[in-house]
């Protein structure tokens, strides 16, 4: 490893956006923007990886960079403030897998 990117390490995650019901204005996708804001307030280097939409929502698959110790809060951070600042309805299906989860791997989470 280099000198130079010794103190990078790089944490994989997916955040998936249930599909909203039909509406005829457009609306404002708070979760997802109460992620970015996080990582934006914590100056933390993320990089949307890849999108993903199939009939049930957005699969969206994030690249978070910096100390190994500091993604670890984060993510733990970002866990707390989804469930603390969202309410959630009985509709609502909220997933978050990391990459070391089983459920990252399988294929049926970004059929589209």
């Amino acid at each position: 490893m280099s000198i130079f990117n010794r103190n990078k390490h790089k944490q994989t995650f997916t955040y998936f956006i249930p599909t909203p019901p039909q509406r005829s204005t457009p609306y404002q996708e708070q979760a997802f923007d109460l992620v970015t804001k996080t990582l934006n307030r914590k100056n933390i280097p993320f990089n949307i990886k890849h999108t993903a939409v199939n009939e049930r929502g957005l699969w969206i698959i994030i690249e978070l960079f910096g100390k190994e110790e500091n993604l670890t809060k984060i993510i733990s951070d970002l866990k707390e403030t989804i469930s603390t600042n969202i309410k959630k309805n009985e509709n609502d299906d909220l997933e978050i897998y990391y990459e070391e989860h089983e459920e990252f791997h399988k294929n049926e989470n970004y059929k589209a």
